[in-house]
């Protein structure tokens, strides 16, 4: 426990900055949030999805989220949201083991398709690949079935974020498991054409960024620089400002060093340097900056 007065917002900002790459630290972080959910009941919504994202999908422990929705269901009784972000946990972890329990929710089509998303995630784990593909393209079915924007919306997130966590984890081993190389590309994709369907150019822009990126991992250069020259041609093609288009030169940089053209990664590195001055805004310029140095520190593109 945090002995630190605080407030439930900073509890909640804390454990997702650390669920990352200390998942039982998010966990222990979050156990202090339990006691100022009465004070702060317009995070309650929040603090029930920080949850389920980390006990369900970051670990994997049904049975520990299942606790927490126990003990939450009389606080957050009558506040309208929260109720359904529970309900929404409860089918999540109902879906790890009856993934047909879909089919008979009552949820709206949106909250039913997120529902999917930290069940598919906590498959991830146990490298279950045939079972996240399978939740993935029940998520899709429903998407597409309910005509609804915001079910194509979630779908679009839902699988945005599973190819962005398997990216994330991503290491050079992995790319012998098929499962894992399929999985990541396939949600990738699939986040783009919801985007298509359902967002305006920055999140196709986005979406590109991501595809250029989980094919660079995965060792695959050509796609990987045929997606980032889209991100960045969009980007041109949209009038966007420094700081997006400073990453989609990031993605083309990363795309360079996985088609093994040393030469063309440098040029692009040193485009994303003159982006950097250009971005005014401190907080912005200051993950920039970090991004830099990081593909500098990985490549050695200085």
């Amino acid at each position: 426990m945090n002995d630190t007065p605080t407030t439930l917002k900073a509890v909640i900002d804390d454990a997702l900055a650390l669920h990352p790459d200390d998942a039982p630290a998010a966990v222990r972080r979050l156990e202090d949030g339990f006691a100022l959910l009465p004070a702060a009941p317009e995070q309650a919504e929040l603090f029930v999805r920080s949850l389920e994202h980390v006990l369900l999908g970051h670990r994997d422990d049904a049975a520990a989220y299942a606790t927490a929705l126990d003990r939450l269901a009389p606080a957050v009784a009558g506040q309208a949201a929260a109720e359904l972000a529970v309900a929404r946990g409860r089918l999540a972890i109902t879906l790890l083991s009856d993934p047909v329990a879909a089919k008979a929710s009552s949820l709206p089509a949106a909250e039913t398709v997120r529902a999917h998303y930290n069940a598919a995630l906590a498959l991830t784990r146990r490298s279950a690949w045939p079972r996240v593909q399978a939740l993935v393209q029940q998520a899709g079915d429903l998407a597409e079935h309910s005509g609804e924007p915001a079910a194509q919306k979630a779908l679009a997130a839902l699988t945005n974020n599973i190819a962005g966590d398997l990216r994330y984890y991503f290491g050079a081993a992995h790319r012998a498991d098929a499962g894992r190389v399929h999985t990541m590309l396939d949600a990738a994709q699939r986040a783009r054409a919801a985007w298509e369907r359902a967002g305006g150019w920055m999140e196709v822009e986005r979406a590109d960024y991501q595809l250029a990126l989980c094919h660079a991992v995965a060792g695959q250069g050509t796609q990987a620089v045929a997606h980032a020259q889209a991100c960045l041609q969009r980007c041109e093609a949209n009038g966007a400002d420094a700081y997006e288009r400073f990453f989609a030169q990031e993605a083309l940089a990363r795309a360079h060093c996985s088609a093994d053209q040393p030469g063309e990664a440098r040029r692009t590195r040193d485009r994303m340097a003159q982006l950097l001055a250009e971005v005014q805004d401190k907080d912005a310029h200051a993950f920039a900056a970090d991004t830099l140095a990081a593909l500098d520190k990985e490549f050695a593109l200085a």
